[in-house]
């Protein structure tokens, strides 16, 4: 029989810097390095992080594939804070549950 590989995902969170284009700029990084954004979650970044809005952003593949890497390298200059959440196979883990993990105080250093 045919062996089928899981679909996999990477999660990552960002604060992009308050500057006009910067969220045009990220999603174009996906675009030229052919990354499919498949989920995007907007939220308040926290005060005093250099950035107005945080993002959750869910893209297919792994944190490892050339692409996917170098699109994610392409946001540093963009934002505060860039974080690779993981690298998952599509069904788990639950995305709430991790996202809720991605913002505890904890996680937010660096």
């Amino acid at each position: 029989g045919t062996i089928r590989l899981p679909v996999l995902r990477v999660e990552s969170y960002c604060r992009l810097l308050d500057a006009p284009g910067n969220l045009a700029a990220a999603l174009t990084s996906f675009t030229t390095h052919g990354v499919n954004v498949s989920y995007i979650q907007s939220s308040a970044a926290p005060p005093g992080s250099g950035a107005q809005v945080a993002f959750f952003i869910e893209l297919a593949g792994h944190a490892r594939d050339t692409a996917v890497a170098h699109a994610l390298a392409e946001l540093q200059p963009l934002a505060a804070f860039v974080k690779v959440l993981g690298s998952f196979a599509c069904g788990a883990p639950d995305r709430d549950a991790l996202l809720g993990a991605a913002t505890s105080p904890s996680s937010m250093r660096g």
